[in-house]
């Protein structure tokens, strides 16, 4: 018991980065399913999976400030660590709109099947 006591205090950052990183994306596939139960796929691909980004980059910026990296900064410090951190984020987010665009909205067997019959 010790010995995995001494493993998790050794590796704690990067195994509560991995256990909070898989919260996140866990958090990200219900709230989707949610909107497209909710709403449609039409809404859960555009604007809902915008809103679902922001509220898991949301999630992830607690998650990783309070229990990964146990920051203490506060006010302009605070506010430079979050700029920075949703800086990042918001080129996935962008990333995953393109990903989710492609696969739902273009349907890409579709455009494939075209491409043979055309040659």
């Amino acid at each position: 018991m010790q010995k995995l006591k001494d493993f998790i205090k050794k590796y704690y950052e990067g195994l509560a980065y991995l256990f909070f990183g898989g919260v996140a994306t866990l958090l990200n596939l219900v709230v989707f399913a949610v909107f497209q139960a909710a709403f449609g796929t039409d809404f859960a691909t555009g604007l809902g999976n915008v809103l679902d980004n922001i509220l898991c980059i949301l999630f992830a910026y607690w998650t990783n400030r309070t229990f990964v990296f146990k920051s203490t900064n506060k006010g302009k410090a605070a506010l430079a660590e979050f700029g920075q951190f949703v800086s990042c984020r918001i080129a996935t987010m962008v990333m995953d709109q393109l990903i989710i665009w492609l696969g739902v909205s273009c349907d890409p067997l579709q455009l494939c099947f075209q491409q043979i019959v055309y040659l």
